[in-house]
């Protein structure tokens, strides 16, 4: 036994190897569960992201989509998200892997785990509304941000393809409306038929469902309710101020009109 050490002593001066530090190991096993800490937390943000831009969206209605609502639901999934979160995870799983006890466990329960944590820890922040704060900071301070992510009003503002979705600026009469769409294009929107029944007034957001007739004339066979959860920055408003908030539309809201009945709507002006 002895003569085993002592070949193994005579090697390692032969070659010069030097012990490593104690500490260098501990700084070691900081930085991989810092790392592992790191990419679980933001694999949850990411989740957050994804949770609050499917939430957003208004799921009624959706049978009058190419595709229908399978169609819908294929174009608003959050894919740029849903990578992010699949390298974060990836990331995690390799970084556990090196731990000290990282080997013993199998392939399935650390994914599973990791995935289970990045769930439970995203629908928290989306609870508490980081989600919702992260996409809207990165919305307005990242314009390609914009391109990459689908939304669901974008798909409902789409008028050669029969969905108009935007603002009512004027009430011109009870089947005639002058609507600025989420583009900021003015149509002249003529009710046809409303099947539905809702108030409408300056300043209501609304998707109407119809034909394009002309230069910024619309047709609508239907008339459906917008209330989006939330409404994105406009790039001309500092970072942190509500689009949807009363102060925002105060102005816009004192001007309302008032009240007609017209085939399936009620328009609020008694002169009419």
């Amino acid at each position: 036994m002895g003569k085993i050490s002592d070949k193994i002593l005579n090697e390692i001066d032969k070659r010069g190897v030097q012990q490593t530090p104690a500490w260098r190991f501990t700084l070691s096993s900081v930085l991989m569960w810092f790392g592992l800490a790191f990419f679980l937390v933001f694999g949850s943000l990411s989740v957050s992201v994804m949770l609050t831009l499917l939430a957003d969206n208004d799921w009624t209605g959706l049978e009058h989509f190419r595709g229908g609502p399978p169609g819908f639901i294929f174009s608003v999934v959050p894919y740029v998200w849903i990578v992010l979160a699949t390298l974060l995870l990836a990331a995690a799983y390799f970084d556990f892997r090196k731990t000290k006890h990282g080997y013993r466990y199998r392939t399935p329960i650390i994914v599973g785990g990791a995935v289970l944590m990045s769930v439970m820890l995203g629908s928290a922040l989306h609870a508490a509304g980081i989600g919702n704060r992260a996409d809207m900071m990165l919305a307005d301070r990242m314009p390609h941000y914009r391109q990459a992510v689908v939304r669901g009003s974008q798909l409902w503002n789409e008028p050669e393809d029969g969905r108009l979705m935007g603002r009512v600026e004027s009430v011109v009469s009870e089947s005639e409306l002058e609507v600025n769409d989420m583009d900021g294009e003015r149509w002249n929107v003529r009710v046809r038929g409303v099947r539905s029944r809702i108030q409408i007034e300056e300043g209501v957001r609304i998707r109407a469902i119809g034909e394009v007739t002309g230069e910024g004339e619309f047709s609508a066979d239907r008339i459906l309710p917008w209330q989006p959860k939330r409404l994105m920055q406009p790039r001309h408003m500092p970072y942190g101020i509500n689009p949807a908030s009363a102060a925002y539309n105060k102005q816009e809201r004192s001007k309302r009109p008032m009240v007609h009945p017209a085939a399936g709507i009620r328009i609020n002006n008694p002169e009419l």
